[in-house]
């Protein structure tokens, strides 16, 4: 689903928002493969049944506001940083709270 065109009254809820964080990476390439791991990352969770979404939106900011907006309970989160130590950031959207796995 585009969480674009969401609509969280006809919807059921979001369990995970998957969130690419390319907006300081430079390189052309870099960005391609932040969201490909993104993208990756929301198939895999679709696998397994988890109801999950991802925007197209380019700044991490706008990704969490539309995230908290459609009443997502946890972002995972896929930038740079966490490519190279083959992690993902989980912040929890009613806590706060973020680590990495």
């Amino acid at each position: 689903l585009l969480c674009s065109q969401f609509d969280s009254r006809a919807a059921p809820s979001v369990d995970v928002f998957v969130i690419h964080v390319s907006d300081k990476t430079t390189d052309a390439q870099s960005k391609k493969d932040i969201m490909r791991q993104a993208q990756a990352v929301l198939h895999d969770l679709r696998q397994n049944r988890i109801c999950s979404c991802i925007s197209y939106k380019t700044s991490m900011k706008e990704q969490l506001k539309l995230a908290n907006k459609i009443g997502a309970k946890y972002a995972l989160i896929v930038g740079e940083e966490e490519m190279m130590r083959n992690q993902v950031a989980v912040k929890d959207l009613h806590t706060g709270i973020q680590s990495s796995i």
